[in-house]
């Protein structure tokens, strides 16, 4: 569950970030004390690096050399991950693209002593990323070669992160600026309201309610973007080991007021123009797996309306990603759950 973050001061959200999780484990009881941990993306300095072509040992000695000219911190006193995205072409030369994903010595103390100061012990600590890959991870093994790259993008409260997989290897990783608190900020300004009017805004534009689950016949033919004007926004078939899917369908009797439509839809063309600049560089690079589909997951993907409208701009199939439904259906509103019952969409 993700925990307050918008409080002005950094010391103050540090604050309520350990509250947040002690009234959770208070109210929702933990067995046992140990956690797995992951760094936000936002807090991670995520690049692109081309790097000559080596084996494995050479790549893990050479990249901390490499990634200090990176970074505007001391790479040995941070966290360093990385990923070997592929081979690729400059001209005739074979190099490796790697994605790097790094974190200062600050950022990874702060995160841990968030945890242990709510008296939990870190068992492992992961970055954001392949954290959310792993959460689907049976979802993708499941999709053959032949499927192409499935693209996640966590639509987020300070930002949007974006990745792009073949199977569970991720091959595209970036971070970008625009997420919840800016759509909440812009209605603010231009409609001259408070922080609140701007949220109840945006939620009665995500009122809508989901349509019955769509098949997986259905999911293999819907698309985003139909002559219709429909928006195919799914989750597959539910079951254990996969994300919940269910279809949005445009509804004309959802009144909306104007004004904050149109400003919150000319802020998601933006974001639409980056997640395509993201796609076309993927493209590019594995030509012979394009970008099939997209998964919406965060906290802004269960505002439909978004969705819905990012949907139609990306023109791919999409579905809304819960990696919840992964657990026991029995468990995931009960006792030890931050979902309430009604909250709960089989």
């Amino acid at each position: 569950r993700s925990t307050p973050s918008n409080s002005s001061a950094a010391s103050d959200v540090y604050k309520r970030q350990i509250e947040t999780i002690r009234n959770l484990l208070s109210s929702k009881p933990f067995k046992g004390r140990k956690v797995v941990c992951s760094l936000p993306s936002r807090e991670l300095l995520i690049q692109h690096l081309r790097v000559s072509k080596m084996d494995e040992e050479q790549l893990a000695k050479a990249l901390p050399f490499e990634a200090q000219t990176k970074v505007p911190f001391n790479i040995s006193q941070g966290k360093l991950c990385y990923v070997v995205a592929g081979e690729v072409y400059e001209g005739s030369d074979s190099k490796l693209e790697v994605i790097l994903m790094a974190a200062s010595g600050a950022v990874v103390a702060r995160n841990l002593s968030l945890v242990e100061r709510t008296k939990l012990e870190v068992e492992s600590l992961d970055v954001e990323p392949c954290a959310l890959v792993s959460c689907f991870g049976d979802l993708l093994e499941q999709a053959p070669a032949a499927a192409g790259g499935t693209m996640f993008v966590d639509l987020g409260h300070s930002c949007s992160k974006v990745l792009i997989t073949h199977g569970r290897d991720i091959v595209f990783c970036r971070t970008l600026s625009i997420g919840a608190s800016h759509l909440l900020r812009v209605l603010s300004e231009k409609l001259d309201v408070g922080y609140k009017e701007a949220l109840e805004l945006l939620r009665h534009m995500g009122a809508e309610q989901l349509t019955e689950p769509a098949s997986a016949d259905k999911y293999s033919e819907a698309r985003a973007g139909e002559p219709d004007g429909t928006a195919a926004v799914q989750v597959a078939p539910t079951k254990a080991a996969e994300p919940a899917v269910a279809l949005l369908a445009d509804e004309d009797d959802q009144e909306t007021p104007k004004d904050a439509a149109l400003i919150v839809e000319n802020n998601l063309q933006t974001l639409a123009d980056e997640l395509r600049g993201c796609i076309r560089y993927h493209d590019m690079m594995f030509s012979n797996q394009n970008t099939k589909r997209v998964i919406f997951v965060g906290g802004l993907s269960k505002n439909l309306y978004i969705s819905r409208l990012l949907a139609q701009k990306l023109a791919l199939p999409v579905q809304v990603g819960d990696p919840l439904v992964r657990l026991d259906q029995a468990t995931v509103a009960g006792p030890h759950s931050d979902l309430r019952p009604d909250e709960w969409r089989s």
